[in-house]
């Protein structure tokens, strides 16, 4: 269950839940717009009476919450396309349909190194290789005459064309001058063992967007 915060106080804060429900947890440092996992709620007051007219404005508020949360959920919580980046570490990028990164994984030793630590939350499917590709430089995995690779798995061709340009586009801009690196962008191909099991990952809910 998720569960996304509307209103932050000293002790207590309010949240939506996926059913449209309002519930009063305790404040961990919460932010308005955070979505959280898991919540502690308080027990909750003792029962008044409430006029109708207030329980029917209430549910319409309710009602147009949930739509609200439910878009947003869709439009940066859902992955629609995976993106795969290997120079010696291999991670695995889920992206929603705003191209922001919604999951983080390393598919080996040295992807688990290389993720660890870094906070996506938020940030762009080109902002997140940006930053790989500088933590790859930093940690030592990559160097002059290296290769990166962008492997894209998406049944869309045309975000596959547009984003495997713009991806090359940025990382040439990045690397020139600095170190001479072959960049190859391709479809992604299921490997022949197909039970790779994800050595690490890492789920965040990003910052709210303005539209």
């Amino acid at each position: 269950m998720t569960y996304m915060v509307l209103e932050t106080h000293l002790s207590y804060c309010v949240v939506l839940d996926e059913a449209g429900r309002f519930l009063k947890v305790a404040n961990k440092n919460y932010v308005i717009g955070q979505i959280v996992e898991r919540v502690t709620p308080l027990s909750p007051p003792k029962k008044k009476s409430v006029p109708l007219h207030v329980i029917s404005a209430v549910g319409s508020v309710a009602a147009c919450l949930a739509l609200v949360f439910s878009l947003y959920w869709s439009n940066f919580m859902t992955p629609v396309a995976s993106v795969y980046l290997t120079i010696n570490p291999e991670v695995r990028m889920a992206v929603s349909k705003r191209d922001t990164v919604v999951s983080l994984g390393g598919l080996n030793k040295d992807g688990v190194v290389l993720v660890d630590g870094y906070a996506f939350r938020g940030a762009s499917l080109v902002q997140v290789t940006d930053d790989l590709v500088e933590r790859a430089i930093d940690m030592g995995f990559l160097s002059d005459g290296g290769m990166v690779t962008v492997s894209i798995d998406s049944p869309d061709d045309a975000w596959y064309t547009d984003t495997g340009s713009a991806l090359r586009q940025n990382l040439n801009e990045s690397l020139s001058g600095r170190m001479s690196v072959t960049i190859d962008v391709k479809r992604y191909a299921e490997p022949a063992d197909s039970d790779i099991q994800w050595a690490s990952t890492q789920s965040a809910a990003p910052a709210p967007t303005d539209s």
